[in-house]
């Protein structure tokens, strides 16, 4: 009985001992999680800190971008509208995207009306002489990209079928 005695004593001894092993492994891991879980927050904290930060600027700096760009926009509207020839602007693909009072009064379109028209709509021009279609300057224009002036004797039909001699340049900006 003694022997058995002995035994289960060192038994005990053995799962106690491990038991302590095991106990003081966890408590290591337990303070090397935390320590990693904090860390890691923290420096979460840190990336969330630099992307607002950046993200603020970003907007900030947009916002300066659209202001510059709507102020460029007005002072271009205005000069365009103030120089005394008849100016009008297109997109890429010749479509109108403005006409200054002087083109609204010779074509006889007014600027909301030709918004996204093509220009040949608007635009239309003869020979004063015989009457058939001049070839568009526009066209060779946005196709050389360089300013291309129109032949002399040239006539603009305005909306009301009306017909003005002109002179006139058109020029790839």
């Amino acid at each position: 009985m003694d022997e058995i005695r002995d035994r289960s004593a060192i038994m005990d001894k053995v799962a106690e001992d491990r038991l302590s092993q095991f106990s003081a492994e966890a408590g290591r891991s337990t303070a090397r999680l935390r320590w990693v879980s904090t860390s890691g927050s923290a420096l979460l904290l840190v990336f969330l800190c630099l992307a607002a930060l950046t993200t603020f600027r970003g907007m900030t700096r947009r916002e300066q971008l659209y202001s510059q760009a709507y102020a460029s926009q007005k002072l271009l509207g205005t000069t365009l509208s103030s120089i005394a020839d008849g100016v009008i602007t297109t997109d890429p693909a010749g479509n109108i995207t403005f006409l200054n009072p002087v083109a609204e009064k010779l074509t006889g379109w007014a600027t909301a009306e030709a918004s996204g028209v093509h220009i040949t709509s608007v635009f239309v021009i003869v020979n004063e002489t015989s009457g058939l279609p001049v070839e568009n300057p526009l066209q060779r224009a946005l196709q050389e990209g360089t300013a291309v002036g129109l032949a002399n004797h040239t006539s603009l039909i305005v909306k009301n079928g009306e017909q003005r001699s002109i002179d006139d340049t058109a020029a790839p900006i």
